[in-house]
């Protein structure tokens, strides 16, 4: 029983963004490559801090290479280099969040639309006794108020 709710629950989430894909595919991506800068971010302060103390002693490869990354970014030394790569990599997420909630915006929006007009449409072309018996205000509310809760 668990099972066949949860694939209504999917297949109604197909029919309400099958006109929206490729604005979710970008909302998807964005959100992958924010999370992913979030850590590479979150990773650059292990080896600040490491360099700041001047412990050296458990470098690896990965070490190795952030050191050369940020070294070859100041130009004088890898402390510079750190800061440079961790403000870069937090600036860029900053842009990422930004552009990500612009589009998530722009896809609620959409939707909203998208669901309006469906209600709309139902109330227009559906059995006329049906809409001649519903209370005034009833079919304005359905059609903006619940497309707004429903996206919110």
């Amino acid at each position: 029983k668990q099972v066949a709710r949860y694939n209504r629950v999917i297949d109604l989430y197909r029919t309400l963004l099958a006109k929206r894909k490729g604005l979710v595919a970008m909302v998807l991506i964005l959100s992958l490559l924010t999370a992913l800068v979030e850590g590479v971010g979150l990773s650059m302060i292990y080896p600040l801090l490491d360099s700041v103390v001047g412990d050296n002693q458990n470098q690896g490869s990965l070490w190795q290479t952030i050191r050369s990354v940020a070294l070859y970014t100041s130009g004088t030394t890898v402390i510079e280099g750190l800061i440079y790569l961790a403000a870069g990599l937090f600036f860029l997420k900053a842009v990422l969040l930004s552009s990500n909630a612009v589009l998530t915006a722009l896809l609620v929006g959409r939707l909203r639309e998208d669901w309006s007009v469906t209600a709309l449409q139902s109330f227009l072309y559906g059995p006329y006794a049906d809409v001649v018996a519903e209370r005034r205000g009833t079919i304005v509310q359905q059609v903006m108020g619940e497309t707004v809760r429903a996206s919110n």
